[in-house]
């Protein structure tokens, strides 16, 4: 029941991190396009559409930065799962090599 919970979370935080990655790739893409409209239009714009699309650059900036936030704080949760993950697994191979090691006994001789 806990391990099923667990997986759960693990899973919702995965694709977590997949929505975020995808989502900075899109900004990213949004941002290389907005450059190649300036590149384009400082030819022939006056400054002030300029202005217009470097605030628009600037608030994409924003955007990928929060992103990267928000990723980093899911990186964070992943590697405590992971954690979790090693301990749930080291706990039941402690108890079998506990159980494979040969029993010792000690035989006395009383003769």
């Amino acid at each position: 029941m806990e391990r099923e919970s667990f997986l759960a979370k693990k899973n919702s935080t995965l694709r977590k991190l997949e929505s975020l990655a995808d989502s900075e790739r899109n900004a990213l893409r949004e941002l290389t396009d907005v450059q190649a409209q300036i590149d384009k239009l400082a030819a022939q714009k006056p400054t002030e559409k300029i202005d217009h699309i470097e605030n628009e650059i600037e608030t994409s900036d924003s955007e990928i930065q929060h992103k990267r936030s928000q990723i980093e704080a899911l990186k964070i949760d992943l590697e405590a799962l992971l954690s979790m993950i090693r301990i749930d697994l080291a706990v039941p191979f402690k108890v079998l090599q506990i159980i494979a090691e040969p029993a010792e006994t000690n035989f006395t001789d009383h003769s």
